[in-house]
């Protein structure tokens, strides 16, 4: 009867043995994972305040092509005065004329350029925008399942301590 209750005791403390060992190697993978997803967290946090500031330089570029689309258009206005003018007055008309029309038309053909310039700016704006939002949404995720995988290192831990208090007291 003795001899089986060391025999018992014996494999029982075999078995908490393997428990625990089981366990710190699950929580040595665990804190693998964990620190391979706050790389990841960082990296992609670094990635956010790279498409920020590329966000940010869009919206200064497409403020510039809206200063000179806005340029453009002021200009258009007074050479189309201008030709207004000048066909009211004799004289030099044609000349002159001529000279405002090819003014007039490079104006038009900036504005138009400028308008394009300032839509594919807004649409590269837009995209930077919705890839930082989807970016923002995965480092949340990644942040909450960190954490969940903190909270069950921490309960590892636990269990690994209990279990090594418990093999100790055999």
């Amino acid at each position: 009867s003795f001899g089986c209750g060391i025999e018992e005791l014996t494999q029982e403390r075999q078995a908490l043995g393997m428990k625990m060992q089981q366990l710190h190697e699950e929580n040595q993978r665990l804190k693998t994972t964990m620190g391979d997803m706050e790389k990841e967290i960082h990296r992609r946090a670094l990635d956010a305040a790279s498409f920020e500031r590329q966000l940010d330089g869009v919206s200064r570029q497409t403020l510039c092509v809206q200063r000179k689309l806005e340029a453009a258009e002021a200009e258009n206005r007074r050479l189309k005065d201008d030709l207004h003018l000048s066909r009211e007055s004799a004289g030099q008309i044609s000349h002159h004329t001529h000279e405002l029309q090819m003014a007039s038309a490079k104006a038009q053909d900036d504005a138009i350029t400028a308008r394009a310039a300032r839509e594919t700016l807004t649409q590269e704006r837009d995209a930077l925008q919705k890839l930082f939002a989807e970016e923002r949404q995965r480092s949340h995720g990644l942040e909450m399942l960190l954490g969940s995988l903190r909270a069950k290192d921490a309960e590892a831990s636990r269990q690994l301590k209990r279990l090594a208090q418990e093999n100790a007291s055999l």
